[in-house]
């Protein structure tokens, strides 16, 4: 019997969505668990049959405010050291990359947010090779990373470097957002109509208009990568 997939909830706002349901349609047993201190983040990778840690707002290295990440970077090193199959969305690729040698900062041009165009830079990657090419997808950071030295670079944008690299057969940090959907990019417009961000709020006022136009083609799209993620993890990591 195939073990669970682990799903680490940085943020009540950032659910696994998308992913999280076609998980469940592959017949995959998800245990979702919220992070809210070092002891829900579980140190033994191997008791999984993959491992996914997704986004939230805080900054990949503000352990004092979020002493979790100290515990998430150690679970991404043994992840590395096992192999088992593993996912990190945005706040989580920017936790994966500090973890495993490389960087997370600022992004001097203020980062994504909205919808836009991300290029898959290596065509045989195991996960995103075989798939069609991506519509806009959705974007939502202030922080950005810079891949590990032994990682291998799979995506990025015209205005981020870094959207996504692989560190394992089936083992990858994604900075944008394949597994939102229409609920939570509601729930997104609520919280960020409330901030005090200027960038937020103005994206508060577009969100749903820009989500009517451009999330229903990267739904279909992001099914295509859980189903193909989903798969590896079946096949034993190895696609």
């Amino acid at each position: 019997m195939i073990k669970p997939v682990l799903i680490l909830e940085n943020s009540t706002l950032a659910p696994a969505g998308l992913l999280g349901d076609r998980l469940d349609a592959n017949g995959l047993d998800c245990r979702r668990i919220v992070v809210a201190d070092p002891g829900s983040v579980p140190l033994d990778p191997e008791s999984y049959a993959a491992i996914v840690i997704l986004g939230g707002p805080q900054s990949a290295w503000e352990d004092e405010a979020c002493p979790a990440l100290p515990r998430e970077r150690e679970l991404i090193r043994r992840v590395a050291e096992t192999g088992v199959p593993f996912l990190g969305i945005c706040l989580g690729a920017q936790i994966a990359a500090m973890a495993l040698g490389g960087r997370a900062f600022v992004h001097d041009g203020g980062g994504e947010h909205g919808f836009y165009p991300v290029n898959v830079t290596e065509p045989g990657d195991p996960l995103f090779g075989s798939l069609p090419p991506p519509p806009p997808l959705m974007q939502a950071h202030f922080d950005t990373f810079s891949p590990p030295a032994t990682a291998t670079p799979v995506a990025r944008s015209p205005d981020v470097d870094s959207q996504a690299f692989r560190f394992g057969p089936a083992q990858y940090a994604i900075q944008f957002h394949f597994e939102v959907d229409f609920g939570i990019l509601d729930a997104w417009r609520r919280a960020f109509a409330r901030s005090s961000h200027p960038v937020l709020v103005e994206q508060a006022r577009t969100m749903a208009d820009e989500a009517a136009e451009r999330l229903p083609a990267a739904m279909a799209w992001g099914r295509h990568v859980a189903d193909r993620w989903a798969a590896m993890i079946r096949s034993g990591g190895g696609g």
